[in-house]
């Protein structure tokens, strides 16, 4: 999925009857966690096996927003495929944040989604150590989308086309963002078109040749030894 654009910041949208904060303070000092984000096609089956190699912490935002059945707020913007407003993102963040052990590197599936979350997460708990970004063509990812079973409702075709246009609109900034504008290059690009096994192994081997996964992999290590964290 692919692009992004440089329009005027727009205020965050409301729902009608609801206050939402667009602004949050986290109680608790998270800003020394590794975080991973990974965005694109095929993002679950890769972040959940990358946490399951490496001993890291899975955290899907989509699958945090659906079991949020009972806010009112999400339930609405879930639905609609809608951008929850930063504030009200970042509270949810932080409270699912606190509960994973300080020690463990966060693989943040499914963020973010436009440039302007990513500025806001960086001043709140960080900048990631590294971007995964996963591409594949339309054709493919829309009949993975589609036809999965994975219990997900509202998968449809509209929903979906429309889901890649915003894709395609605010996915270039992204990636200018992290791959080139930050002065080192944290953004890792894989195609994952090819069967699992086959898109898992060049995520292997380009991570290897990845200075900031190897950086990232000694900090962890260094950390559980020691109790801080490397620079």
């Amino acid at each position: 999925m692919a692009s992004s654009a440089g329009s005027a910041q727009q205020p965050e949208p409301q729902l009608p009857g609801i206050t939402i904060q667009t602004k949050y303070e986290p109680e608790v000092d998270t800003c020394q966690r590794l975080f991973i984000f990974v965005i694109g096609a095929g993002k679950r089956t890769l972040s959940m096996r990358l946490a399951e190699k490496y001993g890291f912490v899975h955290f899907s935002v989509g699958d945090v927003l659906r079991q949020n059945t009972g806010d009112p707020v999400i339930c609405e913007y879930v639905e609609e495929k809608k951008l929850l407003p930063s504030g009200h993102l970042f509270e949810i963040f932080n409270n699912t944040f606190k509960a994973f052990p300080h020690e463990l590197p966060i693989i943040v599936d499914g963020f973010p989604r436009c440039l302007e979350q990513a500025r806001e997460f960086e001043k709140i708990f960080g900048e990631p150590k590294l971007v995964l970004f996963l591409h594949c063509p339309r054709n493919i990812v829309k009949s993975r989308v589609v036809g999965r079973q994975d219990g997900r409702l509202g998968e449809t075709e509209e929903v979906f086309d429309k889901q890649y246009n915003e894709y395609r609109e605010f996915n270039p900034a992204i990636l200018d963002y992290y791959g080139h504008l930050r002065g080192t290059n944290k953004l890792v690009e894989v195609n994952t078109s090819e069967e699992k096994e086959a898109f898992w192994d060049k995520l292997v081997q380009s991570l290897g040749m990845t200075p900031e996964w190897n950086r990232l992999l000694l900090s962890f290590v260094a950390q559980k030894s020691t109790g801080f964290w490397e620079s």
